[in-house]
C-alpha cells in the first residue's frame, strides 16, 4: 500500500519540478544585448516575474528584475572587445535556479570621449534617441 504512495508522491513533486523548470527554461533565458562603447544594454521581457544574474565574460556584473508589467533593461559595463553576455534566471520572488544558461556574443566598442561629450549634450537636451551609443539610446 505504501509503495504507490510513494510512487504517487514522487511523480507529483517530479511534475512539478519539470513544470517549474520549463516555465524558466522557456521564459527567463530570452534577452536582447546592445553593445555600445565599453558597456552593453540588456534589456529583457517576460510574461512570469523573474530575476536574472547577468556575467560579461563570466564575471557577475549585475542584475534585472522583470515584472510582467513590461520590458526592463540596464546597461553594465564591458571593456572593448569580442564579449560573452551570459544570463541565469529564476522566478522571482522566490523561484528554482534554470538548469541552463543563455549566452549571446557581441563586439564592444573602446571608449571615445569626443563622442561621449556629443551624447552627453544631446541627452541634456532631450536628444537621447541621436545618441551615436546605442546602449544610452532610450
Amino acid at each position: 500500500m505504501r509503495t504507490p504512495r510513494r510512487a504517487l508522491a514522487i511523480a507529483a513533486v517530479s511534475a512539478t519540478i519539470l513544470l517549474v523548470t520549463s516555465v524558466g527554461t522557456a521564459h527567463a533565458g530570452d534577452f536582447d544585448v546592445v553593445a555600445g562603447r565599453e558597456k552593453v544594454k540588456v534589456t529583457m521581457a517576460s510574461a512570469y516575474p523573474y530575476r536574472c544574474v547577468f556575467y560579461v565574460d563570466g564575471t557577475s556584473v549585475g542584475d534585472i528584475v522583470v515584472e510582467t508589467s513590461g520590458p526592463r533593461s540596464r546597461v553594465f559595463p564591458a571593456a572593448a572587445g569580442v564579449r560573452s553576455i551570459e544570463s541565469w534566471c529564476h522566478l522571482y520572488p522566490v523561484g528554482i535556479w534554470e538548469l541552463g544558461s543563455t549566452i549571446k556574443t557581441v563586439t564592444v566598442e573602446p571608449a571615445n570621449p569626443a563622442l561621449d561629450l556629443v551624447d552627453g549634450i544631446l541627452g541634456g537636451v532631450g536628444l537621447g534617441a541621436l545618441a551615436t551609443d546605442p546602449t544610452i539610446r532610450p
